[in-house]
């Protein structure tokens, strides 16, 4: 047999790809394989038995009795003959036997003469090794020992499959274990960590080569006993779920929430515990935005309310000053007692418009806008807004920067941002108000409160005293102020928050103590063609002869508006709730040319009355009046897109300067897509 090639099974590639799938090739010996190898020498009365495996160069044992080598060359193995069949492989005399006698084995060494081997198959068929007996006389094995060999072989063989699937199952078991999103992490009964996933690496900042086998280092120091008492509470046999904080890598804490367990050996002696942790920090900041978005939500309705009732009574107030103010022209001391009252009411209709835009009780008219060309032309004015020693730097995107919003709100928000900047740097220094183009990601979308995509971002950033850490996440509420008795109202950035929300988009704010401040504001990025942003130029009040029917529930105004258009030639029909406005509709022989009705009043909205009077006159042109338009289950009805629209409050000037635009405009056709909507 010396020099020859060892024969080689039919399915060999698949047979070594079997083997090297049990993982049990050159471990160490175990006593359940010295036991069967000890039992199939007693059972053949042979002095040598040995649990062999054949792999691609060698035959390798990892039991054997009698035998001195673990392993020798495939091309003199026996077993290499073994494996060929799945029956009992018998050489009675080796030296008699041509593909023995020349065998190292034989003629030297062990001198083997008897071998005895039944192959250890797998239930696909594939033979890995056999179980051996060998001695140095001829000999013959009874049938009774063959079988007992065979059986002894399968035993073999079952112990390695319920190793494999041991093996098999430990290693999906890691696999999960490492895929989890959450941080699961060991350690033994001392402390000292045994495992540690990729997710406890991601969230505490250690890798696993650092922390296996020394103390868990994510315990604070002063937390050390609560760990034990812990430890103590695992080692018990308790399984429990606590909130506590832990510590990363960097020395920043975090709040987790942590599942505990006792790990237990195959004897169900406690031998460890386990945990799993899941960072709290984001779902601490949701509970927190969402926190504040009830409470925003909460101050907005009061705000809202007052606001809307406010309205009216200011409106009346206005309107007969203006009427005076025309009236005592000829006075000088009269009229500019009327002009400072026309102020003080300007000045309580700006604080009301910010109580409206904080409480997104307004009906906005989004359209698509650049913000570029809106920052270009609202620069002077911002300039002016601040003082001499503040230098103001706009810095446009490259490319248009198109957002859907409405266009009075955008450039509050813009004097807010200033006017808060200004506040800020008492001393002088420099605002930067900048526009980009940012794609925001999930983790942003998370961190700013908005949707993850495309957005047009409007940074404010100033050179000015900072924000205190502290107090910067109460920044956006409503009333809140740093500044001194009766030099802030705490609605500015409250008004920015609002106007932005109901805008689609969200503001973040950072800021440190003399660091200055940045103020970011995220809309949602358009693709269309956008409109000028350009304030409209004021105009001489204009007359007309056209017949309007005014429907308006708040007595006063009504009647201040009545006479008020009556006084520039109209012809007004005055109604106070939209039935008798539908009454008077019934009796009348000339059609009307315009209905101006409030949106919100008794037994019938302004909408609805427009509706039933179009059904009789369906080229009727319509102004919808209202303050905001929390009205019950149609708070967020959209205003119809072929009538138009005023916010309260207004002056008498803007209500003739609209009547007299929709009279000489074209006819109020429908059209699409809305660019009108109500909150």
């Amino acid at each position: 047999m010396a020099g020859s090639r060892f024969p080689t099974p039919a399915n060999e590639a698949a047979r070594l790809l079997a083997l090297d799938s049990y993982g049990i090739l050159d471990t160490p010996p175990e006593p359940v394989f010295q036991h069967i190898a000890e039992l199939a020498a007693q059972i053949c009365q042979t002095p040598m038995a040995a649990v062999s495996l054949v792999d691609g160069r060698r035959q390798w044992s990892k039991s054997r009795i009698g035998l001195a080598a673990q392993e020798v060359p495939r091309e003199i193995a026996f077993c290499a003959y073994t494996i060929l069949d799945s029956q009992v492989f018998i050489v009675p005399d080796a030296t008699a036997d041509l593909r023995f006698r020349g065998n190292p084995q034989v003629c030297a060494g062990p001198k083997f003469r008897f071998y005895a081997g039944a192959p250890l198959v797998t239930e696909e068929g594939l033979a890995l090794g056999a179980i051996e007996v060998f001695d140095v006389i001829p000999r013959h094995l009874e049938e009774a020992q063959q079988t007992a060999l065979a059986l002894l072989a399968r035993v073999v063989t079952s112990e390695l499959d319920q190793r494999r699937k041991i093996t098999q199952n430990w290693e999906s078991l890691q696999t999960l274990v490492e895929a989890s999103p959450l941080a699961i992490y060991a350690v033994d009964p001392l402390g000292l960590v045994t495992l540690w996933n990729k997710s406890a690496e991601h969230m505490f900042g250690w890798t696993a080569a650092e922390v296996l086998g020394r103390p868990l280092p994510a315990v604070l120091p002063e937390r050390e006993s609560e760990f034990q008492w812990m430890l103590g509470r695992t080692q018990e046999g308790e399984s429990f779920r606590m909130e506590i904080v832990r510590q990363k890598k960097d020395g920043s804490h975090i709040p987790v929430s942590v599942l505990t367990a006792p790990l237990r050996a195959s004897s169900g002696q406690i031998v460890g515990g386990m945990a799993i942790a899941d960072d709290l920090s984001e779902r601490r900041e949701a509970d927190e935005r969402l926190r504040q978005a009830q409470k925003m939500e909460a101050v907005g309705q009061l705000a809202g309310g007052v606001a809307h009732d406010f309205n009216n009574q200011l409106m009346v107030i206005r309107g007969y000053s203006e009427l005076l103010l025309q009236q005592q022209a000829d006075d000088p001391k009269a009229y500019g007692q009327l002009e400072k009252i026309l102020r003080a009411a300007d000045q309580a209709a700006a604080l009301n418009n910010q109580l409206l835009a904080f409480s997104r009780r307004q009906i906005l008219q989004p359209k698509v806008l650049d913000l570029n060309l809106i920052l270009r032309d609202l620069a002077k004015t911002l300039g002016r807004m601040l003082d001499n020693d503040v230098i103001l730097e706009i810095k446009p995107s490259a490319r248009p920067a198109l957002i859907r919003a409405d266009l009075g709100q955008l450039q509050q928000v813009m004097f807010n941002l200033a006017m808060n900047a200004r506040d800020a740097m008492p001393n002088g220094g420099r605002l930067t108000i900048a526009v980009s183009h940012e794609e925001v990601d999930q983790q942003g979308a998370r961190g700013y409160g908005c949707s993850p995509g495309e957005y047009v971002c409007l940074t404010a950033t100033d050179t000015g005293v900072g924000i205190d850490p502290a107090i910067l996440p109460h920044i956006f509420e409503p009333f809140f102020t740093t500044k001194g008795v009766g030099k802030g109202t705490g609605l500015g950035l409250a008004t920015v928050y609002g106007v932005v929300q109901q805008s689609g988009g969200a503001v973040h704010a950072e800021s440190e103590i003399t660091q200055g401040a940045t103020f970011r504001v995220y809309l949602p990025s358009v693709i269309s063609k956008p409109i000028s942003g350009r304030l409209a130029a004021a105009h001489q009040l204009p007359r007309g002869t056209e017949t309007i029917m005014l429907v308006e529930d708040e007595r006063p105004l009504a009647i201040m508006e009545y006479e008020f258009l009556q006084g520039l030639g109209y012809t007004v029909l005055l109604a106070h709730d939209g039935r008798q406005a539908a009454q008077m509709v019934e009796e009348l022989v000339k059609p009307v040319d315009l209905l101006v009705t409030d949106i919100v009043m008794p037994n019938m909205t302004g909408a609805e009355l427009a509706r039933g009077m179009r059904s009789r006159q369906p080229q009727l042109k319509v102004i919808l009046v209202s303050g905001y338009t929390e009205h019950g289950p149609s708070a967020r009805t959209a205003v119809p897109d072929d009538m138009d629209y005023i916010q309260k409050p207004y002056t008498l000037s803007v209500l003739v300067k609209k009547v007299r635009e929709v009279l000489d405009g074209p006819s109020q056709r429908k059209a699409e897509p809305s660019d009108k909507t109500g909150t």
